[in-house]
């Protein structure tokens, strides 16, 4: 999230750096003090700003990865409230933005308790299925290429991935 303290912290630092720079458009080369020009400073600024919007942008889309090894299991506080509770070697991939909540269950088996939040929904890929849920609770299971959903209490939607096209057209009735 482009919002956490730290990344606040460091675009702060590197919005006064740059200021600092442009203010005093002065720099040490080989232990004199050299006056530089002021677009030099100018392209120094927007050079250091481009640089911290690209990294903070990065760590935003990043998401969080949570896992359990053998014979552990994890309960793990989102931010939004919600829960999600990992089986042995379990992993979970969680990515929020301002609009949805999407998370990946890469293996194992997870419960997952949904805080309420209609605006953005909360969904789950799970090899050949999505599941999508606004506040509620549900378990996750993955069997080779399958994965089983449990519904525990409130209601989701389980949608299933395309099917693969041949020549075109859908595969299947």
């Amino acid at each position: 999230n482009a919002a956490t303290p730290e990344l606040m912290v460091i675009r702060r630092d590197a919005l006064d750096r740059a200021q600092r720079a442009a203010r005093g458009r002065m720099t040490r080369w080989q232990g004199r003090l050299v006056r530089l020009p002021r677009r030099g400073a100018i392209a120094a600024s927007l050079a250091a700003f481009a640089v911290l919007a690209g990294g903070a942008y990065a760590l935003s889309e990043r998401g969080d990865v949570y896992s359990t090894g053998r014979n552990e299991r994890r309960i793990v506080d989102l931010e939004d409230g919600s829960k999600v509770s990992l089986d042995a070697q379990s992993r979970v991939a969680v990515k929020y933005s301002g609009e949805a909540r999407r998370l990946t269950l890469l293996k194992g088996q997870a419960r997952f308790d949904v805080a309420h939040d209609v605006a953005r929904p909360f969904s789950v890929r799970a090899r050949d299925r999505t599941v999508v849920a606004t506040g509620t609770a549900f378990n996750i299971d993955i069997f080779d290429r399958k994965a089983r959903v449990t519904l525990i209490e409130g209601r989701v939607v389980v949608l299933a991935a395309p099917r693969p096209a041949l020549l075109g057209r859908p595969i299947g009735p």
